[in-house]
This record gives structure tokens, C-alpha cells and sequence, in this order.
């Protein structure tokens, strides 16, 4: 794939058995279109994930920043506000990505939009472009589909995207070459006036 670092059969083997055990605990109680995704807890400070530093399951597990950054954009949170070992709150979940953004992303989208890819909306993640730690907005303007691997890489460092008005999606690795795709499936648009109804 173009600006892809070459990468072993193993490797390619590996990613890919990844990628179905995870597609598969994501769907195997609810149809292909749902969005369920397997519980995994991860414990962080505020402070470690706005640095972009790792954190850890309870069993002690290490998560590393990037890969913890991609979870983020697209999981459930809760705030466990704690004193020394003490809970003084545990907060309201939250969902960083609504089912419905989720689906207008997928309308715009359609599959991963690195440069070169086309892996389906089925096993992709919605990214924000501007990070949600970094302040970036969770709307249809700053988010994209990224499969699992190029989500992970956009949170490394020397990674960049910008996510421009006409939708175009421009990536710029750590030696500062430029990666873009566009929306596929732009068709023509049928004249505004069929869009009116009349009561």
C-alpha cells in the first residue's frame, strides 16, 4: 500500500488474524451493522493521556499511547475521580462517537480513508482529525474511518491529517510525504428543488 513501511508475511498474518478475532467479538451476539464492540478496561490519568502516554488494565497489562489514543477516539468513558486509593466519584459514561455520527461518517466515508485503503466501515473506527485530547471537535467535519491499523498509526508521533471543507483526507508521515483521498461515491446530486415537499 502506498506510504506503507514494507511489512514481513508474518506480519501481514498477524495484523489480519487481529483484525477478525476483533471483528468477530465485536458481532458474534448482534448483526454485521451493529456497533457493539468487546469491553475492555483501561485505567489512565488525565495527565498520561493528554501526554500520550500508555496506561493499563486492571490486570497490569500496558497499553501504549498511541494504541490507547485510538480506543479513545471511539469508546466509552467514565471519570473515577480518586483520592490517594479512595472513589470520591465514578461518573456517567460517556460515548466519544454517537451510533448516529457514526452512521453519518459511514455515508461520507463508505471505507478507511488512508490514502490506498479500502478496508469496509464494518471493521473501522471513526478517528477524530483534530484529537479529542488536543480539543478537536466530535462532529461529521473533524471525524474520519480508519481501520484499527491506521488509526494506531495516526496517533503516533510525525503523523499528521487534516480533514478539508470538500471532505478530502490529506496524511502526512514523519518524512513529511502527503497521503489524500477523497470521499468515494461522489455523485451527481439531483437539483435541490426534488429535495422540497410541499404540505
Amino acid at each position: 500500500m502506498e506510504g506503507e513501511p514494507s511489512r514481513s508475511p508474518g506480519e501481514r498474518r498477524a495484523d489480519a488474524l487481529v483484525d477478525i478475532c476483533s471483528f468477530f467479538l465485536a458481532h458474534r451476539e448482534h448483526p454485521s451493522s451493529s456497533r457493539h464492540r468487546p469491553h475492555v478496561d483501561v485505567i489512565v490519568t488525565l495527565e498520561d493521556l493528554r501526554a500520550g502516554r500508555g496506561g493499563e488494565c486492571p490486570d497490569g497489562t500496558p497499553i501504549d499511547g498511541p494504541a490507547l489514543a485510538s480506543l479513545v477516539c471511539h469508546s466509552t468513558m467514565h471519570r473515577v475521580l480518586m483520592a490517594g486509593s479512595v472513589i470520591l466519584d465514578y461518573g456517567t459514561a460517556t460515548k466519544t462517537i454517537s451510533a448516529n455520527l457514526f452512521h453519518a461518517v459511514v455515508a461520507r466515508d463508505r471505507h478507511c480513508r488512508f490514502s490506498g485503503c479500502d478496508r469496509p466501515a464494518s471493521w473501522s473506527d471513526v478517528h477524530h482529525v483534530v484529537h479529542a485530547e488536543d480539543g478537536g471537535p466530535t462532529c461529521p467535519s473533524n471525524c474520519v474511518l480508519l481501520c484499527r491499523r491506521h488509526h494506531t498509526r495516526l496517533h503516533r508521533k510525525g503523523w499528521s491529517a487534516e480533514l478539508t471543507d470538500d471532505g478530502a483526507f490529506v496524511v502526512t508521515n514523519p518524512d513529511g510525504r502527503v497521503f489524500t483521498s477523497h470521499p468515494p461515491g461522489n455523485r451527481p446530486r439531483p437539483p435541490p428543488e426534488l429535495f422540497w415537499a410541499t404540505g
